[in-house]
């Protein structure tokens, strides 16, 4: 598909985890004679793996660093493969690249298109008066040339590069560039439950335009959504070691915060260590866990502490031998995206979010190969959602 009327044409390829997306993806870029490709991955590992696959080039950190190596490569017309941490710094001149060169995006997994810039309100007010300029719809234009920015020059940088809003007179909000999916030739987006994501919320903002197909044994085929091997996710239910998620907040960041020194922690972490040695009964390398990066190691515990892995964790096959997941945590969108996009007129789901992200982590696990595993997930309405999930989706199979 080539982009029509100056806009890519993006194809979100939403299928199951294990299905087959990057297998197909290289496929195509092979049998692609002309090349002209940017795939992008979160982890290094995966780099290596495509480069090899395709033949591709990696941007270096020589010289002037990474993004100047990409720039050049992007010169060259390599096939190009890089990760999501590279992706994020690209600027005006690698936009007038990608487009004059027609290039096209691969892009495994979303990526994090919004994200809030903590400061302080005395830091908010003396850039509000001193440094900038705030278009109607939020943009931040540096407007200061002869100041000392200090520990503003980061804030300078992403407004020159268009990446800088103020929003509802409150907060600042980083926003990845939307020309730099306009510049492509294509776009495709590999992941699944694309509907629940921030970057579907992000392209709705944006007027973005996509269509959706599935992948099934590495080929491509019409949209379908993917609930095979729901009936093996074995959920942990009506058990004592539950009750402490009861209630709608429990597990949430703010009750974490809120309870990081108290008793109701520590009831936590025996749960797990529970569920572990006496309910489950798993070792500790067939396990992975998750709660809020900052408590890690409050809940970390014997027999299980190296199975810990980051929530939003994706596009990753390292723990695909793990039958035991333990989900500690009751997710919600961060308010102030929820909020940004709320004042834009985007409608947001939270709970669908909060399904799309939980599934996404269990399926790093040996469900990813069809395998049965065991799932502790102490949030009621987390448990709720997952279970709803499942049964909404197994009960009229054969």
């Amino acid at each position: 598909m080539d982009k029509k009327g100056g806009m890519a044409m993006i194809t979100v390829i939403d299928s199951q985890c294990g299905a087959g997306k990057t297998s197909a993806m290289i496929e195509m870029i092979k049998k692609d004679k002309l090349g002209g490709y940017i795939y992008i991955t979160p982890y290094l590992s995966e780099v290596d793996r495509v480069k090899k696959a395709v033949g591709g080039k990696e941007p270096e950190n020589y010289g002037k660093g990474k993004l100047d190596s990409f720039k050049k490569l992007l010169l060259q017309g390599n096939n190009i493969v890089s990760t999501h941490a590279l992706f994020y710094t690209v600027d005006m001149d690698v936009v007038s690249l990608i487009e004059s060169m027609g290039y096209s995006l691969i892009l495994d997994e979303v990526l994090n298109v919004v994200e809030p810039i903590w400061l302080n309100q005395t830091d908010i007010e003396i850039i509000k008066k001193n440094l900038v300029d705030i278009g109607e719809d939020g943009q931040v234009v540096w407007k200061a040339d002869n100041y000392d920015y200090g520990r503003y020059g980061d804030l300078k940088d992403l407004a020159d590069r268009k990446q800088l809003y103020f929003c509802n007179n409150t907060f600042f909000m980083w926003v990845f560039p939307v020309d730099v999916f306009k510049a492509f030739k294509n776009v495709y987006i590999c992941t699944y439950m694309f509907d629940d994501q921030i970057q579907r919320y992000y392209y709705d903002l944006n007027n973005l335009v996509y269509e959706k197909v599935s992948v099934r044994d590495g080929k491509v085929i019409p949209y379908e959504m993917q609930t095979d091997n729901l009936e093996k996710i074995h959920i942990l239910e009506n058990h004592p070691i539950n009750n402490i998620g009861d209630r709608m907040g429990s597990l949430s960041k703010t009750w974490y915060i809120d309870n990081k020194e108290k008793p109701l922690m520590e009831l936590l972490k025996r749960n797990m260590s529970n569920y572990r040695r006496n309910i489950a009964k798993f070792k500790g390398n067939d396990v992975i866990w998750t709660t809020f990066k900052d408590f890690k190691s409050v809940l970390s515990g014997k027999g299980y502490a190296k199975g810990y892995l980051i929530s939003n964790a994706r596009a990753t096959n390292e723990y695909i031998d793990k039958h035991y997941v333990m989900y500690c945590i009751n997710k919600f969108m961060n308010p102030y995206i929820k909020s940004f996009f709320s004042l834009n007129n985007v409608p947001i789901d939270e709970d669908k979010y909060a399904l799309s992200e939980m599934v996404q982590f269990i399926y790093r696990s040996s469900i990813r190969r069809g395998e049965d595993i065991y799932c502790y997930i102490p949030s009621k309405r987390m448990r709720e959602l997952l279970i709803k999930f499942i049964d909404e989706n197994t009960q009229n199979k054969d």
